[in-house]
């Protein structure tokens, strides 16, 4: 677990970089958008396949 935790801190430290150095505001807030929208019909679609 730490090895993986290490791996997702270095991914996300190298990602939000080049994506806060790349990106406008305006495609930020639309990455943010689509992320919230994308995780609630996963976790949607995860709690009616486990009924």
């Amino acid at each position: 677990m730490d090895i993986l935790g290490d791996h997702i801190r270095q991914e996300e430290s190298t990602m939000f970089a080049a994506i806060d150095r790349n990106c406008s505001d305006i495609q930020k807030e639309q990455m943010s958008t689509d992320f919230k929208a994308t995780k609630s019909k996963i976790q949607q679609e995860m709690s009616v396949s486990i009924q």
